[in-house]
């Protein structure tokens, strides 16, 4: 096993600690909003947050965190497929806002805007990009592998064709079902991938450490960070079912959120030094990045 550049290596750290420090760019710009407009002013969800001066940091950071994720080379091919859906989806929760919910905000300027016509510019670049992109990585993944295409780069291909066929699908033909429903279909299945990027690690940390005692059940950390992040989520969704908790929506965005960024830090600690940059294949298939996401 050869090791990798160190200045690749580098980036492999980087990479990692980008997506952390990119969840407290945002964390730290929603809490200025809600200093600016009164600690008593509190928007239901992260996503309101969108129609306030925060808007710019929210899409930037969804988008940088969509692009780290393709970027980065996965463990196993399950997790690097479950990695680019999960970046390939960010950008439209960045680009698509829910219907402005009017609540309160330091300033009045951000909801004046045209959310439509910002839906139609942004999104339409990014559908285009997808196309494309998509191509690009067909002609690469046909001469990584000498006129031959592995299973994982088909299985990859596939969803990433299908995201961007059902994205413009219903972006041409479902306008109005698009710019209001969007946010939430790509939303919700990008905390479904989340969590299935931390029970793929824990399924690979147990097999690579399959010794160890902290590698074993709940003591594996991958596992333990999902298995509390799915707790607390449904706890609190039975609350705001069963209740009136206005702010429930925001706080499960938090806590997935934040188990994102304990995560990668996770990850970056564990994975410093990693020869390759990625954890080694207990099964001796090979794992080296071959330079895409």
């Amino acid at each position: 096993m050869t090791p990798l550049n160190p200045y690749v290596l580098k980036s492999y750290r980087y990479l990692r600690l980008v997506m952390i420090g990119l969840v407290i760019l945002l964390g730290i710009s929603v809490l200025l909003e809600i200093n600016a407009a009164g600690w008593g002013c509190w928007r239901t969800s992260i996503s309101s947050y969108y129609w306030t001066p925060v808007r710019g940091v929210f899409i930037a950071s969804l988008v940088a965190i969509g692009a780290c994720l393709v970027i980065i080379k996965g463990n196993t091919e399950t997790e690097d497929i479950l990695l680019n859906i999960a970046g390939a989806l960010a950008p439209i929760v960045a680009f698509v806002p829910i219907l402005d919910p009017k609540e309160c905000q330091s300033t009045p300027w951000a909801s004046a805007t045209d959310g439509g016509a910002n839906i139609k510019n942004n999104v339409g670049a990014f559908l285009l990009a997808g196309i494309i992109a998509t191509i690009v990585a067909w002609f690469v993944a046909r001469r990584e592998g000498g006129g031959q295409i592995t299973r994982g780069d088909v299985i990859g291909l596939g969803v990433t064709a299908a995201l961007v066929a059902v994205g413009l699908v219903l972006f041409l033909f479902k306008r109005d079902f698009f710019d209001k429903a969007a946010h939430y279909l790509a939303a919700i299945p990008l905390f479904a991938v989340l969590l299935a990027v931390m029970v793929a690690n824990a399924v690979s940390f147990s097999r690579t450490h399959s010794g160890r005692v902290d590698a074993k059940g709940v003591s594996n950390r991958y596992l333990a960070v999902a298995v509390v992040t799915l707790v607390a989520v449904v706890v609190m969704g039975l609350i705001m079912w069963l209740g009136t908790w206005d702010h429930g929506t925001l706080w499960i965005e938090v806590v997935v959120i934040g188990a994102f960024a304990v995560f990668w830090g996770l990850q970056t600690s564990e994975l410093w030094n990693a020869e390759e940059g990625v954890r080694p294949d207990p099964e001796g298939v090979s794992t080296t990045p071959s330079g895409r996401g």
